[in-house]
């Protein structure tokens, strides 16, 4: 976790959710999205990430069996492509033609080959995608959450995080060592409109 605060800059990193990512055997690349769900709150226009994604990949990838594929700097500003996004992890977008943008290389793209054991940080905001996996093997990475700066964050934004269903339930002791990096909150919870469609145009300030 040091080594991970460090890389993130995070100054109070706090676990949120945890889950297993798999790309199966023969199947089609991912289209491009980001996982940010809060477009509406001005934070989103804030430079320093909200929220991060932690993969942990479990095999090699490369371009022929599912390697992540990033947009460098689109957490940062938006790129033509963001105009013709469907919403992500929206209905729409698991119907896509294979020749659909979303779906297609693009010129800005960088690919990320990593080896089994390595670790890939994104900002949340960050469009990105995979590339197909061709090969007959399963592609497997252990995707991890985490806000670097749980405390700073506004109210609203940890009254609506702390609900997580991945968080410990009532009933659920985790041990002190554990408890050290779960979000904390004691006002009411309340949740907040998703919207996980990012604006065609923006520009994140300081």
């Amino acid at each position: 976790m040091r080594r991970l605060a460090g890389a993130s800059a995070a100054g109070d990193l706090r676990w949120i959710s945890g889950y297993l990512s798999i790309k199966e055997p023969r199947s089609p690349c991912l289209w491009w999205h980001q996982d940010w769900w809060c477009w509406d709150h001005p934070i989103s226009y804030r430079k320093a990430p909200v929220q991060i994604a932690v993969l942990c990949y479990l095999t090699d990838t490369a371009p022929d069996n599912g390697a992540l594929r990033i947009v460098e700097g689109s957490h940062l500003n938006s790129f033509p492509i963001h105009a013709i996004l469907p919403e992500a992890h929206g209905e729409a977008a698991s119907g896509l033609a294979p020749g659909h943008p979303a779906m297609s290389d693009l010129r800005e793209q960088t690919t990320i080959r990593v080896r089994a054991g390595d670790a890939v940080i994104l900002d949340y905001r960050l469009l990105h995608g995979t590339h197909a996996n061709n090969s007959d093997f399963r592609r497997d990475c252990i995707l991890l959450s985490f806000t670097p700066s749980w405390r700073l964050l506004p109210e609203a934004i940890r009254s609506h995080l702390i609900s997580h269903p991945a968080l410990p339930g009532d009933g659920e002791a985790p041990s002190a060592e554990v408890r050290k990096f779960l979000p904390a909150y004691a006002g009411k919870r309340r949740d907040l409109r998703v919207n996980r469609d990012a604006p065609g145009e923006f520009k994140v300030g300081s």
